[in-house]
């Protein structure tokens, strides 16, 4: 094909019809795309009453807490009294793990063994005021401290208390029973 000073093959007319497509595409301006219509109050509360769905989710992971190191000292010795309730803390550098407990009946006494702490700052004995327990006394041996707790009365029976262990601290906790006459 010839036309005029051009000489036009097979193959530059379709370049040539390319580039004029690509010459109107680019001229031509780009439809814009319409913004939805706010929602009527029907649907709007049409969406919301459906459950949305969620993925479920893992369960938290517990934070890993370091142990508390065994106790080789005894820092505080506190009591606190509710009505006929006795409540001793023995609190430590760490955590009281092995114990025993004993009582004696002449004269009336519980004797807690702290085995493996070796030192106290506890050096004088307790004076309480509260109910069943008259003394706390702190003695300090070789492998243990003895923790011994002197009661007011006479034993009647076998003797009310309960030792719960926590972090660093253990809880006597004494209470009116069969061991214990009424105040």
């Amino acid at each position: 094909m010839r036309s005029g000073r051009y000489y036009l093959t097979k193959r530059c007319t379709l370049l040539l019809l390319f580039m004029v497509w690509i010459a109107i595409a680019t001229a031509c301006p780009t439809p814009e795309v319409e913004e939805p219509l706010p929602k009527t109050e029907t649907e709007q509360t049409a969406e919301t009453t459906q459950p949305l769905e969620e993925e479920p989710m893992a369960p938290a992971q517990p934070i890993a807490e370091e142990p508390v190191a065994p106790a080789n000292k005894i820092l505080d010795i506190q009591q606190t009294v509710s009505g006929e309730h006795l409540d001793v803390y023995i609190i430590g550098n760490g955590r009281f793990d092995n114990y025993n407990t004993f009582v004696f009946s002449d004269p009336p006494r519980l004797v807690l063994d702290l085995l493996g702490v070796r030192a106290t700052e506890v050096k004088d004995a307790l004076i309480l005021d509260g109910p069943w327990v008259r003394r706390i006394r702190v003695g300090l041996h070789s492998n243990k401290v003895r923790v011994v707790f002197d009661f007011i009365h006479a034993l009647k029976a076998e003797v009310p208390y309960q030792i719960t262990l926590e972090e660093d601290r253990l809880v006597v906790s004494f209470k009116p029973g069969s061991g214990f006459p009424a105040q």
